[in-house]
């Protein structure tokens, strides 16, 4: 509205007043009134643009929210022509797709179908544009990234006939469980069919009063025929009273209990056409039914009857044994014992050994070997023949035989310990009247080889001293009869033969006492008389005999003889039984002992002969080496020849020669 305009009606407006006044207003009161509605124009049309602006946000703010509504809606909706060709889409539609929206639009959307289901698709876009009413399909959609997606497809043509809308629903999880659950059934169903326990489903029959009269058979499997004997297509559909296999009356009501209460119950049945045992468990599927897996359990039958029978015997053996047998839990406590292991510790049978003792422990004499044992079991999870000192009921020590064991289950548990005991009285008193024996029978041996040792000293010398000396008159004599009787020739070739005869007796009365008794043991030491002896060896057996010697030698007389008679035995061995070229003698101390070696390079000794009790020169040897304190070894076998090591302890200061 321009100024004239405005003072127009202004004028008006007075006018108006004026007359309804009685008076006309100035001039002033126009201006003023002028103005007034200048600004109420002013306001009005800034209300105006107000009122356009709000409107157009509004507008502005539906279109986004339908925008939103339609890009982030659930489902993926597509606006395709005839060709199956987008020209529109949501966002929804484009990630379905698994492509970018602008990348998608122009593109066909057969494309993304797979090749199984385009040919549904191809039939539903037909479809939809013949009939011109909703349409529905189910599709595979196989995205850029080869990620597929099961899709459910709803389309309706538009109103132009040109274009249709398409909506695209995910039902991937919904066909994934339907896939699922096909598999589910057909592995059941093989399940079914190739379990090695029978299975048979019956249905119960009721009256109109709900209550149930009778069963029809439904369902079995191939192991139920194979265990029973009957076919199940010929058992299909009959009733109880029609089915091969029939049941008592109240089983049956245990039976229609089962099937009623949901409950389950087991028991085992002897087919006697069959010759078959079986555990049979009875359970509801469902309400109304009831099932039976059928077990052959006749081979554990013969199995359990087997075992009874073992453990009869075993029983038996365990009761009857002559041999004390305990079993104790992991804390010592005794959980079983036999007759002999009771009357072993004083008691008059198991009942009473069980009744009186808590722990096994009480029974060892000394804790340290009840804790001994124990270790040894933790190591080793065994122990055999261990002698262990225990105490009888009424206060007797005595010695055992003790083998134990332990027994754990999978978990390494220990569940308890069993234990045989063998009482050591008897033996024992054997072995001390044994080792008495032996002590008596070496004190006789030693003392028949000083005897022996005394006897030849003394030949030696009466021979040396007495044959040896009348020997030596008679060379002298016969040596004065060779210078004074020189006339006759033929007596004095006599009397050289004579002479001759003489000096070779004294050298062998010489040499017989020697070995009688060398004095040069006495004289000269161990070391001297071995390499005399040795010399004296090879001279007249004519081996190559190698020395090695110390001078060494004990502080006892009797054991430089021992070593001394030792080496005579050896090499006596050499030169009868071992065929050998060379000898080797070695004499050396080493560590408090004297150590005497012979080696030959003979045939050697064969094993069993070593250890053979016709090997009289063998078992010489080692008791003079027992006497003395020493041992021997006899090495042969590996390489040629004989090995024999003897060591003999020096001996303290406390020792007495006896020469």
């Amino acid at each position: 509205m321009d100024s004239s305009n405005l003072r127009q009606k202004a004028e008006e407006i007075l006018k108006n007043k004026a007359s309804v006044a009685g008076s006309y207003r100035s001039e002033a009161d126009l201006d003023r009134l002028i103005h007034e509605l200048e600004v109420h124009q002013i306001e009005l049309e800034l209300q105006n643009e107000e009122l356009g602006l709000a409107k157009e946000r509004e507008a502005d703010l539906a279109k986004e929210k339908y925008i939103e509504l339609y890009d982030f809606a659930p489902s993926g909706y597509y606006t395709l022509s005839r060709e199956g060709v987008i020209l529109d889409l949501n966002l929804t539609g484009a990630k379905m797709l698994g492509k970018e929206r602008l990348h998608l639009k122009n593109s066909r959307f057969g494309f993304f179908v797979t090749d199984d289901t385009r040919l549904i698709f191809n039939h539903f876009l037909e479809k939809v544009f013949y009939s011109k009413s909703k349409e529905e399909c189910e599709v595979l959609l196989s995205t850029i990234d080869n990620f597929s997606t099961y899709a459910h497809l709803t389309g309706i043509a538009a109103a132009n006939g040109e274009q249709c809308f398409v909506t695209s629903v995910d039902i991937s999880k919904r066909k994934l469980a339907e896939i699922s659950l096909r598999n589910n059934e057909e592995q059941y169903q093989k399940l079914f069919d190739h379990m090695l326990s029978g299975l048979m489903v019956c249905e119960l029959i009721f009256n109109e009063a709900g209550i149930p009269i009778d069963h029809r058979f439904i369902q079995g499997n191939p192991a139920f025929e194979k265990l029973t004997g009957l076919t199940v297509h010929e058992q299909i559909g009959k009733t109880g009273k029609e089915l091969a296999i029939g049941w008592p009356p109240e089983v049956v009501q245990r039976l229609y209990k089962v099937a009623l209460t949901r409950e389950s119950i087991q028991y085992e049945r002897y087919n006697e056409t069959l010759g078959r045992y079986y555990e049979t468990r009875v359970f509801s599927p469902r309400r109304g039914q009831f099932a039976h897996i059928f077990i052959d359990i006749t081979e554990r039958k013969k199995a359990e009857t087997a075992l009874q029978e073992s453990e009869t015997r075993f029983r038996s053996l365990f009761d009857n044994s002559i041999v004390g047998i305990s079993v104790a839990g992991p804390d010592g406590s005794l959980l079983h014992a036999n007759n002999a292991y009771a009357r072993m510790y004083g008691y008059e049978n198991q009942e009473m050994l069980l009744a009186e003792v808590i722990n096994i422990g009480q029974f060892y004499a000394k804790p340290e070997d009840r804790k001994e044992i124990l270790r040894i079991l933790r190591l080793n999870k065994k122990i055999e023949n261990m002698e262990v000192e225990v105490v009888r009921r009424d206060g007797h020590r005595f010695f055992v035989l003790v083998s134990a064991g332990e027994v754990r289950d999978n978990d390494g548990n220990l569940l308890y310990c069993h234990a045989t005991h063998i009482d050591l009285t008897e033996r024992k008193i054997l072995e001390e009247e044994k080792k008495q024996a032996q002590e008596k029978l070496l004190a006789y041996a030693t003392m028949l080889q000083e005897s022996r040792e005394d006897e030849r000293a003394l030949i030696s010398r009466e021979i040396h001293d007495q044959l040896g000396q009348s020997m030596t008159a008679l060379k002298l004599d016969l040596n004065w009869l060779q210078v004074n009787l020189t006339a006759n020739a033929e007596i004095k070739e006599k009397l050289s033969n004579m002479v001759a005869l003489v000096t070779e007796t004294i050298r062998d009365v010489q040499r017989i006492s020697s070995e009688l008794r060398p004095g040069i043991l006495d004289d000269l030491g161990l070391s001297a008389a071995i390499e005399w002896y040795t010399e004296e060896f090879g001279k007249r057996t004519g081996l190559e005999v190698l020395m090695d010697l110390d001078e060494v030698q004990t502080k006892n007389d009797k054991k430089n003889l021992a070593m001394f008679r030792l080496l005579q035995e050896a090499l006596t061995n050499v030169i009868r039984h071992a065929h050998a070229k060379r000898v080797k003698v070695t004499l050396h101390k080493t560590a408090g002992n004297i150590i005497l070696k012979i080696v030959d390079d003979g045939i050697g000794i064969p094993a069993e002969k070593i250890q053979s009790i016709h090997s009289l020169g063998l078992i010489g040897m080692q008791e003079r080496v027992k006497q003395a304190g020493g041992t021997i070894e006899f090495l042969s076998g590996e390489n040629p020849g004989t090995k024999i090591r003897i060591s003999i302890p020096v001996g303290d200061s406390s020792e007495t020669n006896n020469k």
